[in-house]
């Protein structure tokens, strides 16, 4: 799938911190070609397009006590988006979510640990590696509904529904939407299983798509709308406890109102499509 050869030259090579660059350096995946070149099962079928190719593995990297930490090891070739500083050839996806995770992390929004960043380019192949720790003992909010003792748990959705709340408004207050708010791209981790209240660790995930808009309402739409619209454990009775954590009263009602009619028209779209597909 990925070539194996030295003709493009690396021209990001990033590691997020001293700490991952030894702990990369102790594993010997230091080096952008020798990270190319590693041969493991793919964690899920790679997306391709066009002549680019862009997949994930995992790789078990051995930690100074012993133990070991799982990794997710991305890497894609010609599988470009368009930027203001290259319109037409473009820049990785990766370099984009890479830079977003960066900024969010900095802004205090709980997301994925990343380690490394490098990116190689010439001879008409324009390859990036992003690797970022495993996220060990979490689920997708998908699946975590998925499970009836969960969400036939009161205390727990609430718990869980706050936390969710907490992670992504700073997020929102800063102008930036997700852009891919699906309840496959946000995990969660039992922390604390207080019986008085659970204390859930929330992280988000598939950062490529977010971006800066002019306009904090846009963000929310967008981001909720499709949260509540992707989400199947988000039934009527739980998006109503989503919101009311969300927004003050004086807002719910017109918020919970538009809302609504994003979703019941996205919805409408969908039908009308299938009956035209059938």
């Amino acid at each position: 799938m990925f070539l194996k050869n030295n003709e493009p030259k690396v021209v990001r090579h990033r590691f997020t911190s001293a700490n991952a660059k030894k702990l990369l350096e102790d594993n010997q995946l230091s080096d952008f070609f020798h990270i190319w070149a590693l041969e493991a099962p793919w964690f899920e079928d790679p997306n391709e397009r066009r002549d680019g190719v862009s997949g994930v593995v995992t790789w078990q990297l051995k930690l100074p006590d012993g133990s070991s930490q799982r990794v997710f090891i991305k890497r894609q070739e010609n599988h470009n988006t368009a930027t203001w500083r290259h319109p037409l050839r473009g820049e990785p996806t990766f370099f984009r979510e890479f830079q977003n995770i960066q900024k969010l992390n900095t802004l205090g929004v709980p997301v994925i640990e990343l380690l490394y960043y490098g990116e190689a380019f010439g001879g008409g192949k324009n390859q990036a590696i992003l690797i970022s720790k495993g996220l060990d003992d979490y689920v997708s909010l998908e699946d975590w509904f998925n499970q009836p003792d969960n969400k036939n748990n009161p205390v727990a959705v609430k718990a869980l529904i706050k936390a969710i709340v907490k992670a992504i408004k700073p997020m929102h207050h800063h102008g930036i939407k997700h852009g891919c708010l699906y309840g496959k791209h946000l995990f969660v981790k039992l922390t604390e299983s207080m019986p008085a209240e659970p204390v859930f660790d929330i992280r988000l995930l598939d950062l490529e798509k977010a971006r800066v808009t002019w306009f904090k309402k846009q963000a929310i739409k967008k981001d909720l709308s499709q949260l509540i619209r992707h989400t199947p454990g988000l039934d009527e009775n739980n998006t109503e406890k989503l919101l009311a954590c969300y927004f003050d009263k004086a807002d719910l009602k017109g918020w919970r109102q538009r809302l609504h009619r994003i979703i019941r028209s996205k919805q409408e779209k969908q039908q009308q499509k299938a009956k035209e597909v059938a």
